[in-house]
């Protein structure tokens, strides 16, 4: 039984400005198996968070990738691949939008960036208790996943991100993303402005997923 979750073959993926053309990718080639973590190491500007984008389908594709592929496998190991090639240039999958919402939970730099600046926290988890169906109330749900990453549910349940510290808004990210309980977690430099407490608490976290959840 094939026990890979995305693989990263041959990959090469190109920016563009008006003064150069600068690879961000040269044949990449690595896979990430299911239960498995894996960190990517590289100076600023390295490249790193296009890295993730192109996992994603979240690349800016002007050109984006001009050569490779990254390919997820499913349940029943049914193949994904994020894009196609057509006449020498590559476009994301149609149906990625849908693999990506169920599939992928991606942790920004910046969530200030990623979350609704008009929703109130409650608002922003209440789409994925919908999905996700649960026999519990809405505030059980958010308060279990708050209480994650030290976040009281009571105090921030109608504040919105505005209102939050950058670390504050961070471990709402990661709290908002464990939610969706999806098979891979991206987590760009998911711990960057949290004191050494907090960084500790948010990785301890990362840990017990994983154990209640073999599939991330």
């Amino acid at each position: 039984m094939n026990d890979i979750l995305v693989k990263i073959d041959s990959l090469d993926t190109l920016l563009v400005s008006p003064n150069k053309t600068s690879y961000v990718m040269k044949d990449a080639n690595f896979s990430i198996k299911k239960g498995s973590s894996i960190g990517i190491i590289g100076e600023s500007g390295s490249g790193k968070t296009e890295l993730f984008k192109t996992i994603t389908g979240t690349q800016r594709m002007i050109p984006g990738i001009t050569n490779g592929s990254v390919t997820y496998y499913l349940n029943n190991n049914k193949e994904h691949s994020v894009y196609y090639k057509s006449k020498d240039k590559y476009y994301i999958n149609k149906n990625h939008e849908k693999i990506k919402k169920e599939l992928i939970g991606f942790i920004p730099q910046d969530p200030k960036s990623f979350l609704n600046p008009y929703w109130t926290i409650e608002q922003i988890f209440k789409e994925t208790y919908i999905m996700k169906k649960r026999d519990i109330t809405l505030d059980q749900f958010i308060s279990f996943y708050l209480n994650q990453v030290d976040i009281d549910f009571k105090k921030y349940k109608h504040k919105r991100p505005n209102q939050l510290s950058g670390g504050e808004a961070q471990r709402i990210m990661v709290s908002f993303v464990l939610s969706k309980e999806p098979q891979l977690i991206i987590a760009d430099e998911s711990s960057t402005g949290l004191d050494v407490t907090r960084q500790r608490t948010v990785i301890d976290t990362f840990k017990k997923i994983r154990v209640s959840n073999p599939e991330i």
